[in-house]
């Protein structure tokens, strides 16, 4: 078993008419605890987003500089499915 059926056979196991009046201070107290995970997660959150960006801007910059636009035109003897290349014709 996992901890996951443990904790419902202990449910099951509970009085039915368990009073939940201090259901939602428990609840707010637990999340309390948990404070300090939601700054790490913020953190990490921003930190990725700044990899992300510097990463698509290195590559973006790196792909523009490096591929000069050259022009094709349809029917160029140059291009290499031109029915003249195609045909063995030069």
């Amino acid at each position: 078993m996992n901890g996951l059926d443990d904790g419902l056979q202990t449910l099951a196991a509970e009085d039915p008419s368990t009073s939940l009046e201090h259901l939602e201070g428990d609840v707010w107290r637990n999340v309390g605890r948990k404070g300090p995970a939601p700054r790490a997660a913020a953190i990490a959150a921003s930190t990725s987003l700044a990899l992300a960006l510097g990463v698509g801007a290195i590559v973006g910059r790196a792909s523009a500089v490096s591929q000069p636009s050259a022009e094709v035109a349809v029917f160029d003897v140059n291009a290499s499915l031109a029915p003249s290349s195609l045909l063995g014709v030069r």
